[in-house]
């Protein structure tokens, strides 16, 4: 479990500095009740990166605050669960992602990045897809 936690945090990274570099992003964090903003300017990564460095396998952030959010919400879990959270669910314009370690047999993943895969769980998107915005700001790499 603590592989796939370490490969989660590592994912999470990843997606949050080229996504807050292409634009800025929030990432919410077990413990939170708000996600921690990130600009393009990157102020604030060095705490963001130092949490996420302490970060332990267990517990999960409370998704009430990003339930009604618009635009994209990517959520990385380090273990695939029986249910997803309401959070993940259909929402009104909303376009959700699942990122998990490996793969899933049964589907087709929208992009991989730090040994985890992402999944487009439905909902419109803001403009551009998260895909597509994910590819650009790592530099195609996902």
């Amino acid at each position: 479990m603590i592989v796939y936690a370490t490969i989660a945090v590592r994912a999470t990274a990843s997606l949050a500095r080229a996504l807050a570099a292409s634009g800025g992003c929030g990432v919410l964090l077990p413990g939170d009740r708000r996600p921690t903003e990130l600009s393009e300017t990157l102020a604030g990564w060095a705490h963001l990166h130092a949490r996420l460095a302490i970060l332990g396998p267990d517990g999960a952030p409370s998704l009430a605050s990003v339930a009604q959010r618009s635009g994209t919400i990517i959520f990385v879990s380090a273990q695939l669960r029986s249910r997803l959270p309401p959070a993940l669910g259909p929402s009104h314009g909303a376009r959700r992602v699942l990122v998990v370690p490996g793969r899933l047999a049964s589907r087709h993943a929208a992009f991989a990045v730090a040994g985890c895969s992402a999944y487009i769980l439905g909902g419109r998107g803001d403009g551009e897809s998260a895909t597509a915005r994910s590819r650009r700001a790592l530099g195609g790499r996902v």
